[in-house]
């Protein structure tokens, strides 16, 4: 058994407008983090990390760019970045 997360996360009968990237969602049943038993470990951290990123360092950006190519992951599962170089300064 595989869990297709492009379309778990793009089900019409659980989302509004499934296809629309709307980051104010709500509800939003996504599985991003997996469900129940199989709920990631992570999860709280990387919320906090996320919201770290955007009250602490957006604001202190002076600039940020690419450095470099990025690299993808090759996986037919979850896809995604494997590397992101970027350079940035602060204010």
């Amino acid at each position: 058994m595989l869990l297709s997360y492009v379309s778990a996360n793009r089900d019409e009968e659980v989302f509004d407008q499934p296809f629309r990237f709307d980051i104010g969602r709500e509800p939003n049943k996504h599985v991003a983090f997996g469900y129940g038993v199989h709920f990631c470990m992570g999860a709280a951290l990387a919320r906090m990390e996320v919201v770290s990123f955007f009250t602490e360092l957006l604001p202190r950006l002076k600039s940020i760019e690419l450095s470099g190519d990025p690299q993808f992951t090759a996986t037919t599962f979850v896809g995604g970045l494997k590397r992101l170089p970027v350079s940035y300064s602060l204010m």
